[in-house]
């Protein structure tokens, strides 16, 4: 099959969509992230995605919102892997643990960029927060919506939103439907401008983990993964929790990773302590403890999930898994 002939679709998501913001309860860590760690080999997956799309112009939008900006969206937290060769939502979120929204939707377009036999072979997203005038009496750190994606073959998918690599998307055979299981911090635009190096972003070996004791029911809380010693042109590659329970005791497995600029950059030869931010799906059962292990190593923490949230506890790696 040919290029002009080869499977193409572009969907847009009729006006803005999602909740008008994702009650995650308290949140008590406003400090800032900075651009991530030094590097060991990840798993697969590519940032090299090839030619644009085409474009088939914008979708349209229903009545209701009037206000829309492009805004690209921070987190994904759904089922992933997500079902092969049936169409689903993608959930995508704005915001962060320290942000503040009422009222907002999220817009979503899709866009997937063909392979040389025609075949989807990655997938584009533009995203942007759209305002209502609304009254509303609350206080939200994200504001949740849904990309809709067409039927896809199984494999894994670079994704971009607005233009910048963000996350790999997989999709296999099977009914993943269910609750929200992982939640992925998409990897942060290079502010210079010219984009990570191609190829797979790697692990971090992390120095230090922080995070709540305990938190409410229903709360997205914010694991932050520290390295001691990155290098001036690194980037916050992707950041994944995920939600083990195939063993003794539920894990929240985190899996964070950096990249390089794409620039030349003089780094002078020094450390430079800088954050990641992973967050935590909202399924966690209440009245339950969960262990977090970072990278395969465990720091000898866990979070707390019930009626009280408080507190926040820091380590360095004690075990390696």
């Amino acid at each position: 099959m040919n290029r002009t002939s080869s499977l193409f679709l572009a969907l847009s998501l009729a006006g803005c969509f999602g909740s008008h913001g994702s009650d995650d309860g308290p949140t008590d860590d406003p400090r800032p992230i900075d651009a991530g760690p030094r590097p060991l080999d990840w798993g697969p997956g590519s940032y090299d995605i090839g030619p644009p799309p085409i474009d088939f112009g914008p979708g349209e939008r229903d009545a209701g919102p009037t206000r829309c900006e492009p805004r690209r969206a921070d987190v994904s937290c759904g089922t992933e892997p997500y079902p092969s060769d049936v169409a689903f939502e993608l959930p995508v979120s704005i915001g962060g643990a320290d942000e503040c929204y009422c009222g907002e939707l999220v817009g979503c377009t899709v866009s997937l960029r063909p392979g040389p036999d025609g075949s989807p072979e990655s997938i584009d997203l533009s995203t942007e927060l759209c305002q209502e005038d609304l009254l509303c009496g609350g206080c939200f750190p994200y504001v949740d919506g849904t990309c809709s994606m067409p039927p896809l073959p199984g494999g894994s998918y670079p994704v971009r939103i607005n233009g910048e690599p963000a996350f790999d998307l997989y999709v296999e055979d099977g009914d993943f439907s269910g609750t929200e299981r992982r939640c992925t911090r998409v990897a942060e635009a290079d502010p210079l401008g010219c984009g990570p190096v191609g190829g797979t972003p790697r692990r971090i070996e992390a120095d230090e983990i922080c995070h709540p004791e305990s938190i409410f029911t229903g709360t997205r809380a914010t694991i932050r993964v520290v390295d001691g010693c990155a290098s001036c042109n690194q980037l916050r590659g992707p950041c994944t929790v995920t939600l083990d329970e195939t063993g003794f005791a539920p894990v929240l497995q985190v899996e964070t990773t950096t990249t390089f600029t794409a620039c030349d950059v003089d780094c002078p030869d020094v450390c430079t302590r800088m954050e990641h931010e992973c967050v935590v799906p909202g399924t966690l059962a209440p009245e339950t403890s969960y262990q977090v292990i970072v990278n395969g190593v465990s720091f000898g923490t866990s979070i707390e999930v019930g009626s009280f949230a408080g507190g926040e506890i820091c380590a360095g790696a004690t075990i390696g898994g």
